[in-house]
């Protein structure tokens, strides 16, 4: 049976950590082995558990980062030399360098989820990492990107021939997905839901537009007293948010605080939830106003839940999913309605043919889109009744065959 090593930071509280859950279980014909950086554990998994222990999520000056990069290193070579793993495929920048430099006779997939061109510091360490990440993606058997428009900017970036390259959608499993989202919602926090709800997943960090949303539900709330906005998410910034809404004149309740949760407030942090399905089939609106992703993949959740999607047309995602039809390069400069959603235009600057409008102006129109959607909002799955079944083409079941292929030697993606 065919070895494959699934090499991730950990099992918990992201994007590419789900997607390494559903491959692991979905994976059925092969000897499965997972190795995490740190042993934190949120999602299910299947296989052979190796914790390496580097203490990814601990903060260390650019010394203690260097050496956590070499005793992973160290770690994970040793694995390799007591296993020889057939297949080896990486998660997340971190691990892709590890995978190529304790590279043994496996064939080694790196995975790219993200622009990381603006996913890295701009200090002396985020020069380093690209740097290594350069060596290492034009040494890889294949890069696997979860988009066809990151996957040309790898190539553009890395230089690697188109044929080195493939994508896979990050997927869902919707079985499970449907079953999540019929639990009850915890008590404490379900008469929120009595209101019309604003729902955002995802990382407090600036890539995720947490601030302008903030800003953008502070004239939502001027023109509609009786909405609240719930953020499902850890991160850094949680309070610089809490004091932006504040200064906004907005009641906060955070999962950190002290005070007991209750209706009177305006926007609600709840921090991380293993069962994010039930909040969003309950609200009333998914707004996602990411500055940049490589592919968005609450966005498939939040339609297959039968949550309206409102997404920021930005690098890189939301458009292929949203809009399949049209060209992946292209960015809309105002609301742009589709059969799945409506995108609107990115708050990234950094970008070619954005928009001109200042980000007060955008925020405006942002507020307003969304005003206009939630007045029809009493028949949300009558808005865009096409997007949950849009949502069920990315089922995990649909796409392990591709991962399947690749493992095997073959090549046959197809197009979402």
């Amino acid at each position: 049976m065919t070895k494959v090593l699934l090499l991730v930071p950990t099992l918990s509280h992201g994007g590419a950590e789900k997607i390494v859950s559903l491959i692991s279980r979905g994976l059925k014909e092969f000897d499965i082995s997972i190795a995490l950086l740190e042993e934190k554990i949120s999602y299910p998994f299947r296989g052979t558990l190796y914790n390496l222990g580097i203490g990814y999520s601990q903060k260390h000056n650019f010394l203690g980062k260097v050496m956590k990069v070499i005793i992973g290193l160290k770690r994970i070579h040793q694995l390799k030399n007591e296993e020889n793993f057939d297949v080896s495929i990486s998660f997340i920048p971190i691990c892709n360098i590890l995978n190529i430099f304790s590279k043994k006779s496996e064939k080694v997939f790196l995975t790219v989820h993200v622009n990381e061109q603006l996913d890295q510091p701009k200090d002396l360490y985020g020069w380093i990492y690209k740097v290594l990440m350069k060596y290492c993606y034009k040494r890889a058997h294949r890069i696997i990107a979860v988009s066809q428009n990151l996957r040309a900017q790898v190539v553009s970036m890395i230089g690697v021939d188109q044929k080195q390259t493939s994508v896979i959608y990050d997927s869902l499993d919707t079985k499970e997905i449907d079953l999540l989202s019929r639990q009850p919602i915890i008590s404490g926090i379900q008469p929120v839901f009595d209101y019309q709800v604003l729902i955002n997943i995802g990382r407090l960090v600036p890539q995720k537009g947490h601030s302008h949303l903030v800003r953008i539900f502070r004239r939502i709330h001027d023109a509609q007293i009786n909405t609240k906005l719930v953020i499902l998410g850890e991160g850094s910034l949680l309070d610089e948010l809490i004091s932006l809404s504040h200064s906004l004149n907005l009641k906060v309740y955070s999962h950190k605080g002290v005070k007991p949760i209750g209706t009177d407030y305006d926007i609600y942090f709840l921090g991380f939830q293993k069962n994010p399905f039930c909040y969003l089939k309950a609200s009333s609106l998914f707004v996602f106003p990411s500055l940049y992703e490589g592919f968005g993949i609450a966005i498939i959740e939040s339609m297959f839940c039968g949550t309206p999607v409102i997404a920021s047309d930005c690098d890189f995602g939301p458009r292929e999913i949203l809009s399949p039809m049209s060209p992946v390069n292209f960015r809309t400069d105002s609301p742009e309605p589709t059969d799945y959603g409506v995108l609107m235009p990115s708050f990234n600057r950094e970008k070619d043919g954005n928009t001109k409008l200042s980000n007060d102006e955008l925020e405006k129109v942002w507020a307003e889109t969304i005003l206009s959607l939630l007045t029809k909002s009493d028949g949300k799955k009558e808005l865009f009744p096409k997007a949950a079944q849009r949502a069920a083409e990315f089922d995990i079941n649909n796409l392990i065959v591709e991962w399947e292929s690749l493992i095997n030697g073959q090549n046959g993606e197809r197009a979402l």
